[in-house]
């Protein structure tokens, strides 16, 4: 069989051709993305954007702030005496769980007269609702159901305005909502002004610790003596030489010893307790502090402060904040 020789010359060169033009634009095109990219995150470093507030990159989140420290002027004091003249503002955030249910219960309400007004001006007639029965939702979304009977409780005269709408009563929609959402707004006026008025009380103290604090001291102070006192008297009867076998003995037979193991534990776990019976209060342990300079927010964002409980990190987006958990304490 004769044998043919293929010479390189005669193979088709487009293949390689083709690779070598695709590799190089796809490098290209990865090129001109890493310069846009560049360019997008230097604006984004050193210019002011619609979506970030400059005060960000200034301010840092502490965490784990101790009873003595809940406060903005406390707070304030404290990192000016690291940072003297540095510090712009404290914010100690506050436990309004009550506020952030009436604010919840006022949308809720402004939603439903907002519906029930577009219902009125589609159908020319004002809906109707029983007092009392829940609306069906879907996918959070309220329907809109109306009864074609008069209502019996209109909200235009004196008498019903008077009372409140009996159960499985039939109301005007419009009217209902409008004296409800009214009722929602003094209450969440009237809860905001409380908060305030705690804030600026608060802050308003002369001595180093907040009234929290003041109580969960005397509180200790009068739990120690009581049980100091019984360890004294445990401790002298264990001191006589004479009659202490027989009593030692006594001692140890009624698990005296277990107690005084006890009564140090609860020493231990003492602020914890004390903490739960004032977790009511609207004071938290985390507030943001803003400073005048990037240098300084660097610098307390990294060194470490006087107590290892505090935990301090730069300021997050607020955007990626949960703020109905920033509250929370940071071991929970």
């Amino acid at each position: 069989m004769k044998r043919i020789l293929i010479s390189p010359s005669s193979e088709k060169p487009f293949p390689t051709v083709f690779m070598w033009l695709m590799t190089s634009y796809v490098a290209f095109l990865i090129n001109e993305e890493y310069k846009h990219y560049i360019e997008k995150r230097v604006n984004f470093l050193m210019k002011d954007t619609i979506f970030i507030h400059p005060q960000q990159n200034y301010s840092i989140m502490v965490e784990g702030i101790p009873q003595h420290l809940r406060s903005d002027r406390a707070l304030y004091e404290f990192f000016d005496k690291i940072f003297p003249g540095k510090v712009h503002s404290t914010c100690t955030v506050l436990n309004v769980d009550d506020l952030e249910i009436a604010y919840d219960n006022r949308t809720m309400i402004r939603n439903r007269l907002e519906k029930a007004i577009a219902y009125e001006m589609a159908m020319r007639r004002r809906p109707i609702h029983v007092f009392g029965r829940g609306m069906q939702a879907f996918a959070g979304i309220e329907t809109m159901k109306s009864y074609g009977s008069a209502p019996t409780w209109t909200g235009l005269n004196l008498s019903d305005l008077s009372r409140e709408p009996n159960w499985g009563e039939r109301v005007d929609s419009i009217s209902y909502y409008e004296r409800e959402l009214e009722r929602a707004n003094i209450q969440v006026k009237t809860l905001q002004q409380e908060k305030i008025t705690f804030a600026n009380a608060n802050n308003s103290f002369n001595i180093e610790k907040s009234y929290v604090a003041q109580v969960m001291d005397r509180v200790a102070e009068s739990i120690k003596a009581d049980l100091s006192g019984e360890e004294d008297q445990a401790i002298e009867s264990q001191e006589r030489p004479n009659k202490s076998f027989s009593c030692i003995k006594l001692i140890t037979k009624f698990g005296f010893d277990f107690l005084f193991v006890s009564v140090k534990y609860f020493y231990g776990h003492m602020d914890l307790k004390a903490e739960k019976e004032v977790a009511a209060t609207p004071v938290s342990s985390n507030a943001f502090v803003t400073f005048t300079d990037l240098a300084s927010a660097t610098c307390a964002s990294s060194a470490p402060l006087c107590s290892d409980d505090i935990a301090v990190s730069v300021a997050p987006e607020p955007r990626d904040v949960i703020w109905k958990n920033a509250h929370l304490d940071v071991v929970w």
